[in-house]
């Protein structure tokens, strides 16, 4: 009979690790979680931010395993981890003060009115953006453009300006204050068309209009500009439906800044990751199978944060589109500093060193078992990265699409914080509770068929949701697809490991799973969001992981075969 050491004696030694795993995904949880929609928040499309995903999670191939190497040449495990943590904590918080992009608008205007026409590079008519139109209850609102027109156009706005001599600031462009009637709102195919109160505008904090001739201006005039709109309707509707086209964010600063810092932030939050697993393990001795009892405290983390921040989120936001994510930066900050002082405490030292860290990793691809888990790890990536950094932006889309309840602006946030307990509490803690148990009871290889097959049910069942309230039942099943599968992955790179490569050999399994796998899911999932959408992109998802299902259990069959009808060779592992 198996018998669970719950109320077994404390281990102090493990307090600190378990206080990292919890406070360390207390921190970096809302702002990992949220990445792809803070980034669609800004303007980005579905396939910039796939790009921008594969690019991280490349340079994360790199940072682990040089790291590692590095943790295990010189022995510096310790320092490397709080390190690390420290430059997470700094760029992460840095992205906060990086701009979003001002959006462009055409003002078309002749002597009878003044139009402003809003025409993003996506569909904007959904049924959302009607019902909020309908609803809308401030009828005149302001919004500020910066424009720079034809010389000819200024010259002949300027003769209707109190201030002419600023007016003809030739190097400067037009600043305007322009009043929109909600009233007159019109629509075409593709475009927000709006028509000014009053057919009047501030112009470098003078007052004046486009037209008071009519004989001198038989045409309309056209200017494109940047606008900058001071009311939550119309600033959420530019955020969320950007009128840049992809090529255009390429030129613009705030993009590559954005890039700069988060390469930076996931390449040290990745080495974390890794040297904490590493950590982990060596504390835990020869009681390595309860790894899944520390790591399980990385879920509990998580799950708080889920449902604390994404609650604060919506009240701070209230019904506006545009989510505020302040708290999301100052709190990763602040909680990212104290776990650093936990992480002081931790009794750490290096056992064993390698003489020779390179050759020793290197015989294990000689096996074509450890060859084919390696595969399994970047596949598990592949699949990782789509459940991670897509899901809620289908749910954002669908939100969108039902057209409820204000469109599920005011409860959106609330419920990916929700999503997230559900991924946690339910799925993620009890089997990295249990992952020891399991995985000695049914063998490593079995439970990396179970992670491909929760992984295809789940994308099965979000290729057919239609509300995004009902992605909840089936998220119980991330403790098969994240803690079954994590606590499989580290143990088995545990049991392989020689002596003194522990921190190598984890960076490496790592940059498989993270650098290969993730950001090649990611590159798949952001371009078949962008061609397809949603639905059919996961429906792809799920045929694909079926396949590789199909693939993983064909190929043990024959290595089992193989092992039956051949002399076995001195195996580096048993599975």
């Amino acid at each position: 009979m198996l018998k669970f050491d719950i109320f077994a004696k404390i281990n102090t030694k493990l307090l600190p690790m378990k206080a990292h795993y919890f406070l360390y995904n207390l921190a970096t949880g809302p702002i990992i979680a949220n990445l792809s929609i803070i980034a669609r928040q800004k303007g980005f499309s579905s396939t910039i931010v796939g790009v921008l995903l594969t690019a991280l999670y490349l340079v994360a191939t790199i940072a682990k395993p040089v790291f590692g190497w590095l943790s295990d040449h010189f022995k510096i495990h310790k320092f490397i981890f709080i390190l690390m943590q420290g430059i997470t904590a700094l760029t992460f918080f840095c992205v906060y003060f990086i701009p979003s992009f001002t959006n462009q608008v055409t003002v078309n205007s002749n002597e009878n009115s003044t139009e402003l026409y809003f025409c993003p590079k996506e569909p904007i008519w959904d049924n959302c953006l009607k019902e909020r139109i309908e609803q809308y209850k401030i009828k005149i609102f302001k919004c500020n453009l910066y424009c720079k027109p034809e010389i000819w156009m200024k010259d002949k706005i300027c003769q209707y300006s109190d201030d002419d001599i600023n007016c003809h600031s030739k190097f400067k462009p037009f600043k305007h204050e322009i009043y929109l009637d909600m009233e007159t709102i019109e629509k075409d195919s593709s475009c927000i068309i709006m028509k000014e109160f009053k057919n009047t505008l501030v112009l470098n904090n003078s007052m004046t209009t486009f037209y008071s001739d009519a004989a001198l201006f038989a045409k309309f005039y056209e200017i494109n500009c940047e606008a900058t709109c001071e009311d939550d309707f119309l600033k959420g509707t530019l955020a969320n439906k950007g009128t840049m086209s992809d090529d255009e964010i390429l030129k613009q600063y705030q993009f590559w800044l954005f890039c700069g810092l988060l390469l930076i932030g996931y390449s040290s939050n990745s080495v974390v990751i890794s040297m904490a697993d590493t950590i982990c393990f060596d504390l835990l001795g020869e009681d390595s199978h309860l790894y899944g009892r520390q790591r399980m405290w990385d879920a509990v983390g998580w799950g708080v944060a889920a449902v604390l921040i994404g609650t604060i989120i919506d009240g701070i936001s209230g019904n506006s589109v545009f989510k505020d994510y302040t708290i999301v930066y100052f709190f990763c900050l602040v909680i990212i500093l104290m776990n650093m002082l936990c992480s002081l405490k931790l009794e750490y030292t290096q056992p064993v060193k390698s003489k020779s860290i390179l050759k020793d990793v290197g015989k294990l691809f000689k096996s074509a078992k450890i060859f084919t888990f390696f595969c399994w790890c970047c596949l598990a990536g592949f699949f990782s990265a789509v459940i991670w950094n897509f899901v809620f932006w289908h749910l954002e889309e669908l939100s969108d699409q039902i057209g409820q309840n204000d469109c599920g602006s005011n409860y959106i946030k609330t419920l990916e914080g929700i999503d997230l307990l559900f991924q946690c509490l339910i799925g993620e803690i009890p089997f990295f509770f249990f992952a020891g148990y399991i995985i000695k009871k049914i063998g490593s290889i079995n439970c990396m068929h179970i992670t491909f097959a929760a992984f295809t049910i789940r994308f099965f069942y979000y290729s057919a949701l239609l509300n995004p309230w009902w992605v909840l039942p089936i998220e119980a099943l991330n403790g098969l697809t994240y803690g079954l599968l994590y606590a499989t992955m580290t143990t088995y790179v545990n049991i392989i490991a020689p002596p003194g490569t522990e921190a190598t050999l984890q960076g490496f399994v790592g940059a498989l799973f993270e650098g290969v796998g993730i950001s090649l899911g990611n590159f798949a999932a952001g371009t078949l969001f962008n061609i397809f959408g949603g639905h059919y992109a996961f429906l792809i998802f799920g045929i694909t992981s079926a396949s590789a299902l199909a693939i993983h259990i064909l190929v043990h069959m024959i290595f089992n075969w193989y092992e039956k009808n051949k002399k076995p060779s001195n195996e580096v592992i048993k599975p």
